[in-house]
C-alpha cells in the first residue's frame, strides 16, 4: 500500500509538470484573453474551479520553469514533488539553480520550505530597499467596515495628521434633534476621535471646494434600498455601488439633507426631493 501510494504520488506529480507546461503556453499564447479573462489566473479560477491565490501560484510556477531547465527536467520525471517546486522557484534563478536543487532533492518539503525563506530573506536584506510608492488603498474589513491605508511622505504624512487633530478640536453647530436622540448625539461629539477628525475634514474640504454646481450635485454617494429594507434586527439597512452595506447610523446621516432620487410605489416623493415627509 505505502509503495502504491508513493507511485501514485509521482503520477501526480509528472501530471502537474505537464499542466503547467500547458499553462504557461497558454498564457504566453493568450488564449485566456481570446476568452474575455483578465489574466490567465482569473482564466484558470473560471475553467478550472480553483480559488484566486491558487490560481496565480499555478502561472506563477508556470512562468518560472520556463526558466529553470534544470529543475524542470527533475520535475517532469517526479523527482521532485509540486510543493518542492513551488518553493524553490521563490529563489531559483538559472544561476543559483544547480544548487538549489541538489538540496531540494534531498531535503523534505517542510525543510525545503524553511531553506528557501531564509534564503529569500538573506537575499531582501543585502539588496537595496526599493522605494516605496504613495497610495491608498481600500479594504472592506468583515465586520462591515472600511479600511484606509495611505502611504505618504513623512512631511505629508504629519500635514494629514496635523489636519485631522484640528479637525478633532471643531465643535459642529448645534443643531434640533428629537428628544430620544440628544443624550446619544452629545455623547457621540463630546470627545471625537482621530476617527471622527477625519471624516470632519473631508466634510470640510468637500463642503468648502471651489467648484462649479452645488454641494449636492457635485459630490453624490448612491445608497441602494431594496423592497425589503429593514434587516433582520430591526434596523434600516443598503448597501453601496459595491454591495458595502450601509448601516442605520451612515443612513440617518445620509437622509439629513441629502437629494434622494425615488421611483416606485415605495418612495412617494416624486422623482427628486431634497427631504422625505414625515
Amino acid at each position: 500500500m505505502g509503495q502504491e501510494i508513493a507511485s501514485l504520488s509521482a503520477h501526480i506529480d509528472a501530471a502537474t509538470h505537464r499542466m503547467l507546461e500547458c499553462i504557461r503556453r497558454f498564457d504566453e499564447a493568450g488564449g485566456w484573453h481570446e476568452q474575455g479573462a483578465v489574466s490567465c489566473a482569473h482564466w484558470l479560477s473560471w475553467r478550472v474551479g480553483l480559488d484566486p491565490g491558487t490560481a496565480r501560484e499555478k502561472v506563477r510556477v508556470a512562468r518560472a520553469l520556463g526558466e529553470l531547465p534544470a529543475i524542470d527536467r527533475a520535475f517532469r520525471s517526479a523527482a521532485l514533488s509540486y510543493a518542492k517546486v513551488r518553493a524553490v522557484t521563490r529563489v531559483a534563478t538559472p544561476q543559483n539553480e544547480d544548487r538549489l536543487l541538489e538540496m531540494a532533492l534531498v531535503a523534505t518539503g517542510a525543510q525545503l520550505e524553511r531553506l528557501c525563506r531564509a534564503y529569500r530573506a538573506v537575499g531582501a536584506s543585502e539588496a537595496e530597499p526599493a522605494p516605496e510608492e504613495r497610495s491608498v488603498r481600500r479594504r472592506l474589513l468583515p465586520g462591515g467596515m472600511v479600511k484606509l491605508e495611505l502611504v505618504l511622505e513623512p512631511d505629508e504624512a504629519e500635514l494629514i495628521l496635523r489636519a485631522v487633530q484640528r479637525a478633532r478640536q471643531v465643535r459642529s453647530e448645534p443643531h434640533e434633534e428629537p428628544e430620544d436622540q440628544a443624550t446619544n448625539v452629545s455623547a457621540e461629539t463630546c470627545r471625537p476621535s482621530a476617527a471622527d477628525g477625519a471624516v470632519r475634514l473631508a466634510e470640510s474640504f468637500l463642503a468648502g471646494h471651489p467648484v462649479s454646481g452645488s454641494g449636492g450635485e457635485r459630490f453624490q454617494v448612491m445608497v441602494h434600498l431594496e423592497q425589503e429594507v429593514l434587516a433582520a434586527d430591526g434596523q434600516w439597512a443598503a448597501t453601496l455601488e459595491d454591495g458595502t452595506g450601509v448601516s442605520a447610523e451612515t443612513l440617518r446621516r445620509v437622509a439629513c439633507d441629502c437629494g434622494l432620487l425615488g421611483g416606485g410605489e415605495n418612495l412617494n416623493i416624486g422623482r427628486r426631493s431634497r427631504s422625505i415627509p414625515r
